[in-house]
C-alpha cells in the first residue's frame, strides 16, 4: 500500500509541475501575441519606438523610450474551462518617457511612468489566441526616413 501511495504522490507531482509550465508557455505565447501587434505598430529604432498619427486632422509622431510589459493573469473558472478556456488576462505595454512632434518640432520628453501604449485584453480559447487590441498610444508605423530629426 505504501509503495502506492508514493506512486500517486508522484503522479500528482508530475502532473502539478506539468499544469505549471503549461500555463507558463501560455503566458509566454500571450506576450508574443501583443508584443507581435505592438511591433507591427511602432518602429523601433535603438532605444526608441516610433508611431505616426493622424488625429482630427492634425499630424504627428510620438517618441517612446523605456518601453515595459505587464501581464495580468485572470483566473481561470470551471465555466472558462467548460467554455474551452485555458487562458486569460491582459498584456499592457507602456513607456516611461515620451515625446511628441507636432507643427514641425518635437516637444521636450515627458516622464509618464506607466503610459499604456497598447492594452491587449487576450485568451486561449480551443487551442486559439483571441483579442481585442486597445491602442491607447501606438498608431501606425512610419518608415525610418520619415521621421523628423
Amino acid at each position: 500500500m505504501k509503495s502506492f501511495s508514493h506512486f500517486v504522490t508522484l503522479v500528482a507531482c508530475a502532473f502539478s509541475i506539468t499544469q505549471s509550465a503549461y500555463a507558463e508557455s501560455l503566458k509566454e505565447q500571450a506576450i508574443k501575441v501583443c508584443t507581435d501587434e505592438f511591433n507591427r505598430r511602432t518602429l523601433h529604432d535603438g532605444q526608441d519606438w516610433y508611431f505616426e498619427f493622424t488625429n482630427y486632422g492634425d499630424h504627428f509622431f510620438r517618441q517612446a523610450r523605456g518601453i515595459t510589459i505587464t501581464v495580468l493573469e485572470k483566473p481561470i473558472t470551471e465555466a472558462d474551462r467548460l467554455n474551452g478556456i485555458d487562458w486569460a488576462g491582459g498584456v499592457t505595454i507602456a513607456t516611461n518617457l515620451m515625446r511628441l512632434h507636432t507643427k514641425g518640432k518635437w516637444d521636450s520628453w515627458s516622464q509618464v511612468e506607466g503610459y499604456p501604449l497598447l492594452d491587449c485584453p487576450i485568451k486561449h480559447v480551443n487551442g486559439s489566441w483571441t483579442t481585442n487590441f486597445q491602442p491607447p498610444g501606438a498608431g501606425v508605423p512610419p518608415s525610418l526616413g520619415k521621421i523628423p530629426p
